[in-house]
């Protein structure tokens, strides 16, 4: 009976004992498929044991080559930031446009009113003061009422 293959190779490999040893020995001589198989796993022996560590430097050469290829295919698809699309559920987006809608409004209103509460004064070189008041006809009056008042008072 035939040792198996593992067998063998542990035997070409020096991993049997002696009295096995020598068994198996004396069998391979005498059997030509072990004879064979021992060929064979002596070869592949061989070939692992000459075969040098695999060259790794073409592998990285074409590696570097595809990263930059795609480092320019994005440059090339590279959407700028104003030009992103947005995916946004509708009603969010309803919701920023009326905001937007409602702020541009509110704006309008603030900037077409009249500011009336306005008040400069200014001197004059020879020592008068002039005083400009905008506000609506309402207050004016009161105003000037309230100052015929304490003029009045003090004469």
């Amino acid at each position: 009976m035939c040792p198996e293959a593992e067998t063998l190779s542990a035997y070409i490999d020096g991993e049997i004992e002696t009295p096995w040893k020598q068994r198996i020995a004396e069998h391979i001589q005498g059997c030509i498929s072990c004879q064979k198989l021992v060929e064979e796993l002596l070869q592949v022996r061989n070939i692992l044991h000459e075969d040098k560590e695999p060259s790794f430097e073409s592998l990285l050469e074409r590696l570097k080559e595809k990263i930059a290829r795609a480092e320019l295919r994005r440059g090339l698809d590279h959407v700028s930031f104003w030009e992103k699309k947005v995916a946004l559920p509708l009603p969010v987006a309803g919701i920023a446009a009326l905001l937007i809608l409602l702020l541009g409004i509110s704006l309008i209103f603030l900037s077409v009113r009249p500011d009336y509460r306005r008040m400069s004064i200014k001197r004059g070189p020879s020592g008068t003061t002039e005083v400009q008041v905008a506000a609506p006809i309402e207050d004016l009056e009161l105003l000037l009422k309230s100052l015929d008042d304490q003029v009045f008072k003090q004469e």
